[in-house]
């Protein structure tokens, strides 16, 4: 008899009833939400930007823009880490609906759409916290739901909605802006690496043949 406990599920064991994504994830998981928040926006400026007639069906803008933003909450922001992240991680593989999506392709709407990222940003922001579900100061959302208090005393004026939008929108730069300088400095720390090696490795034309000729 072994001593330690089997595994429920060994990896090579075949499965009659594969278990469904969907009761993969926990009903109360942050990531619920935010998809019912995506569900409400009116994504009809995105899809008009498409052909629609030429090229493979692409992705839903609504898939592509839920990754990224689920990406901030999740503190994963670069590309390759999403892409990762939709293979291997449960939340990401549910939001996308079992999607791989490539770090190309993530890449090139975040940059073809940076304009109605911020928007959409700022609307899912403003829809959580009138929910009481999100904190500014964290793109963090609470898992219980609480009903919006109409009270006079709750109403905020145009003034204040008009400054909270502006804190949002810089709430997001300050996200990209940051990715873009770790970006910048990886792509430097790999030109500077790359070099070195050379400096070590390679034989400058001329230079070393003559030098291996007095040798």
């Amino acid at each position: 008899m072994t001593y330690w406990a089997r595994a429920p599920e060994p990896r090579e064991q075949a499965v009659l009833f594969p278990q469904r994504l969907d009761e993969a994830l926990p009903k109360e998981h942050v990531v619920r939400i935010l998809d019912e928040m995506l569900s409400q926006i009116n994504w009809g400026e995105w899809e008009a930007r498409y052909n629609g007639r030429i090229g493979q069906p692409p992705i839903h803008p609504r898939v592509l823009a839920g990754v990224l933003l689920y990406g901030m909450w999740a503190k994963l922001r670069s590309s390759r880490s999403l892409e990762e992240a939709l293979r291997v991680r449960f939340d990401f593989r549910w939001l996308a609906e079992g999607r791989t999506i490539d770090h190309t392709t993530l890449s090139e709407f975040r940059r073809s759409h940076s304009a109605q990222l911020k928007d959409l940003f700022v609307q899912i922001c403003q829809l959580a916290r009138e929910l009481g579900l999100l904190k500014l100061e964290e793109l963090g959302y609470d898992g219980t739901r609480v009903r919006a208090n109409n009270r006079r005393s709750g109403t905020r004026t145009p003034e204040e909605l008009r400054h909270e939008r502006a804190e949002l929108q810089k709430r997001f730069d300050e996200v990209q802006n940051r990715r873009m300088r770790k970006t910048r400095a990886m792509k430097s720390g790999s030109a500077c690496e790359t070099r070195t090696i050379c400096r070590r490795n390679c034989v400058t034309p001329g230079v070393g043949a003559r030098n291996l000729t007095r040798r």
